[in-house]
């Protein structure tokens, strides 16, 4: 089996964009990645920079892909 692996992005950046650009609230977003809405409100105001569980990861790249959102750093 074939495993597709989640291109390298910024997760910060990538919230940031799905709530200022795609118009999401943090809470969907937490819903569709499986994380929680304070977790995610960190991500978004720049205070976690660890990052995330892949399957987190992996999952906030489709989101973002669904509303047309780069995931390319500038």
């Amino acid at each position: 089996m074939t495993e597709t692996l989640a291109p390298p992005f910024d997760c910060n950046r990538a919230i940031q964009r799905l709530i200022d650009v795609a118009g999401l609230r943090q809470q969907e977003i937490a819903d569709a990645i499986g994380l929680s809405q304070g977790r995610v409100s960190h991500f978004y105001g720049g205070i976690d920079k660890q990052g995330m569980r892949y399957e987190s990861y992996y999952k906030l790249g489709q989101l973002c892909r669904k509303h047309s959102i780069e995931l390319e750093d500038e």
